[in-house]
């Protein structure tokens, strides 16, 4: 179902929230482009009484008038009943009548344009313009209103119309040429927003608000391939020089509103112990410091550039189209399905570095020769993360169709391992057969981390593809999880498939609980949902999970007093943090800088301060090891601060500290960020290059031991990106327009997919304007016109509507 317009809640239970109507798309579960309309009989007992058209009557590839009009019976040229007449129109055609409708009116409140009144079923398509009259419109007066064009609808009905009619309201959500011409009049200019007949009562609730637990029906699978006409990519990724008047903001940051400790927080600076460890370090910097430290942080990025073009050729010359390269040996595997993956993995490296003549021949490389239908197993979470995120990565920057394509066959295969009575995914998948199932050592539960770490990757697919069944699907697996609310919102590390309830007792943001949290901000962060809009969920579900981590799980060690994020066994903490850990500092820093208007708000500060603090934590465990390489996990003992057992001593070039020293010299500007950076990376460089590439390190406490023959696509991937990134003052990336999957992947966010406004926030006559001085979408693929705003591209593109 895409709701146009409605004055009722969903549903059939009847009910004064149920009174009114509902003008939709499709009907339940289906994309049957069946035209309908919904009205409650109260007198009767009826909740859901209906007419609509016969299935596909409404077009698909083209703009269309869609209408739909109440009236006294005989007052639309139809038979006289016993009550009213309802009556569709398609490009003013009467399509479907019914007469002696009883109704029950909507009692008060506001309308809505693309939902239901309680924000269920979002319209995923196109709306350019409406129109709502206080008048029955027949036929004759419709065919005027279509030919009249947008800018001057009302007027063609007010012509058409006897002294008592009335236009409640007129107003345009995009601009002129909604009837899908590829020019379009240029009018825009004479678009108004009139009330005539009191004040309107029309009002735009977005669809992106959270919809209620259960209400999303994600529908049947979708039919293999894309769609005929998807919405346009977003904008293509150039690289770009910052404006040198990025310094007046406060910083050498990509963001044009830092984030920074108050005054009264501060306690030190950089070269204070005490304020390093407690986070209390001051962000004030000079401009000609921050002038230097990007002069020197461009060198740097060549450098780390040059690792990155060795790293290819080796893999282009000695495991090309193999999933990765064995750096010792020279040699390849295929451990991931034979699918590329180093390849896929590292697309957007290649083009945020520039590296674009690399980019396109692996491109043609995937076109030709990576195909997903693989008699094999593989993991639901690694597949989702590096494969899907690697490719619709490649497909934001790039505008490439081919890695659309690619996206929605394997997003296709994955989304099979939803089908569990809980909606929870199993953790394994075979991509040819479909069948899902999860590993033995879990006790065949699913894992926190991997129930969570999909929904950025499959919500972007939907919006790519205009098809809502993927993001609906990966939302509807926290849905699950909420139903079973844990004490401070922290979840434990094994969900049964079946109830999508806990089955054990502990508590870790390191491995198997990680990234859940991480994509609870980084969802809020992408921002409208194209299809039910769970992103509030999620950040209500952050909020409440960061006090539990200040309240639990924060821990001080001794004597230097270093912050640390512990785990908890179920009855008490756990003093070790692995360096997966290392992504927190990130994801607070990212969650205060986006808490405006959300309970987070008045934890900005708390938050900062401990993810620069933890963020230390992170670079002492680099700092104080022989070799300069962080192991795998730490202990925090008494006395002793950080200790490597040897159980973990192992570095496999891991990219979390990376990544969280990048999100907060972005977010504050603080160069000092740069400085640990590249201090990790001369360690990397020097203790982990082989002969044909990088590889993990056996014990980080020996400088005497080689590197082994291993080397993750993680590494270029993210490693290597976010150590560059963090050098560069010239990538074309910014945390204001993109969100990074839990693999470094960059995607826009939604309110950055295109250049429009957001039609999020269009209210009466100023908005009406504002939107009316922008062009207007044009229908078709890429180069065809600018794409549209976030949450209006989905499952019916191309098709405008104008409810009456």
């Amino acid at each position: 179902m895409a709701v146009v317009a409605s004055t009722r809640a969903g549903g059939c239970a009847g009910g004064a929230s149920t009174n009114g109507y509902n003008f939709h798309i499709n009907e339940w579960g289906t994309n049957n482009r069946k035209l309908r309309l919904e009205w409650t009989d109260q007198s009767a007992g009826q909740g859901c009484q209906s007419l609509a058209t016969a299935e596909g009557a409404v077009p698909v590839g083209r703009w269309a008038h869609i209408a739909f009009a109440f009236g006294p019976d005989g007052s639309l040229g139809q038979a006289v009943g016993a009550g009213e007449t309802a009556a569709l129109f398609i490009d003013g055609k009467l399509v479907a009548s019914r007469a002696g409708v009883r109704r029950t009116p909507q009692a008060g409140g506001a309308g809505v344009i693309g939902a239901t009144t309680d924000s269920q079923f979002g319209f995923n398509g196109r709306i350019a313009d409406v129109l709502a009259l206080s008048m029955p419109a027949t036929e004759v007066q419709l065919q005027h209103v279509v030919a009249a064009g947008p800018a001057a609808r009302f007027r063609a009905v007010v012509k058409q119309a006897d002294a008592h009619s009335r236009v409640t309201a007129a107003f345009l959500l995009f601009g002129a040429g909604s009837k899908g011409a590829a020019g379009g009049r240029d009018d825009q200019s004479a678009v108004e927003f009139e009330v005539l007949a009191g004040p309107a009562k029309l009002s735009k609730r977005a669809a992106a608000q959270a919809a209620p637990e259960g209400s999303s029906d994600p529908g049947p699978e979708p039919a293999p391939g894309l769609p005929e006409n998807i919405p346009p990519p977003p904008p293509r990724a150039e690289r770009v020089a910052v404006e040198p008047d990025r310094f007046d903001a406060g910083g050498n940051q990509w963001v044009t509103r830092l984030v920074k400790l108050d005054p009264s927080r501060v306690k030190g600076t950089v070269d204070d112990a005490d304020a390093l460890a407690d986070g209390s370090f001051s962000d004030d910097i000079s401009k000609e410091e921050l002038l230097r430290s990007d002069e020197v942080g461009k060198g740097r990025a060549e450098q780390i550039k040059a690792g990155m073009q060795f790293v290819w050729g080796e893999y282009r010359s000695k495991a090309w189209g193999a999933d990765e390269l064995r750096p010792r040996s020279g040699t390849s595997q295929n451990n991931w399905g034979g699918m590329a993956f180093t390849m896929i993995d590292a697309l957007d490296t290649l083009w945020v570095m520039g590296m674009y003549d690399e980019f396109n021949e692996a491109t043609e490389y995937i076109r030709d020769h990576v195909h997903f239908g693989v008699p094999r197993t593989v993991s639901v979470f690694e597949t989702t993360i590096r494969g899907l995120g690697g490719l619709l990565s490649a497909y934001d920057l790039s505008g490439e169709r081919v890695y659309l394509e690619k996206a929605k066959d394997l997003g296709d295969r994955l989304a099979k391992s939803f089908a569990t009575p809980s909606g929870v995914p199993m953790g394994q998948i075979n991509l040819q057969s479909g069948q899902g199932h999860n590993s033995g050592w879990t006790g065949s539960a699913s894992i926190l981390a991997e129930v969570g770490t999909v929904q950025v990757e499959h919500r972007y697919l939907s919006h790519a593809t205009g098809i809502p069944y993927y993001g609906r699907k990966a939302e509807n697996a926290i849905h699950a999880l909420r139903k079973h609310p844990q004490p401070h919102g922290l979840y434990p590390i094994y969900i049964s498939p079946q109830t999508g309830q806990p089955t054990n007792r502990q508590i870790t943001f390191g491995a198997l609980g990680d990234s859940f949290y991480e994509y609870l901000v980084k969802v809020w962060v992408q921002g409208g949902s194209p299809i039910q809009g769970g992103d509030r969920v999620f950040r209500d579900m952050y909020d409440e999970a960061m006090q539990g981590l200040h309240d639990v799980l924060l821990q001080r060690s001794s004597p230097s007093r270093l912050q640390y994020v512990a785990d908890f066994n179920g009855a008490q903490p756990v003093h070790k943090m692995d360096h997966l850990v290392c992504f927190v500092p990130g994801m607070l820093a990212l969650g205060a800088w986006t808490a405006a208007g959300t309970g987070g708000a008045q934890h900005v500060q708390r938050d900062l301060q401990a993810a620069k603090a933890i963020a230390y934590t992170c670079y002492q465990m680099y700092a104080r090891q022989a070799t300069g390489i962080a192991p795998e996990y730490v202990d925090f003992r008494e006395g002793a601060d950080i200790v490597v057992p040897s159980r973990a001593p192992f570095y496999i070039l891991r990219p979390e500290a990376a990544e969280s020293l990048y999100v907060l010299h972005q977010l504050t500007g603080n160069p000092i960020y740069r400085e640990w950076g590249w201090k990790m990376w001369q360690s990397i460089d020097r203790y982990c290059k082989t002969k044909h590439g990088y590889g993990a390190f056996p014990d980080v406490r020996d400088v005497s031991r080689p590197a082994d023959d291993r080397m993750e696509s993680f590494f270029l991937a993210e490693t290597m990106k976010y150590l560059y990134m963090l050098q560069s003052p010239d990538h074309p990336i910014s945390l204001e327009r993109y969100v990074f999957n839990t693999e470094a992947h960059p995607m826009r966010r939604f309110d950055h997919w295109g250049t429009n406004a957001n039609v999020q926030d269009w209210g009466f006559a100023a908005k009406a304007a504002q939107a009316a001085s922008k062009p207007a979408p044009k229908a078709g693929l890429r180069g065809a016109g600018k794409p549209l705003p976030p949450g209006m591209a989905g499952a019916v593109p191309n098709v405008g509507s104008d409810p009456f």
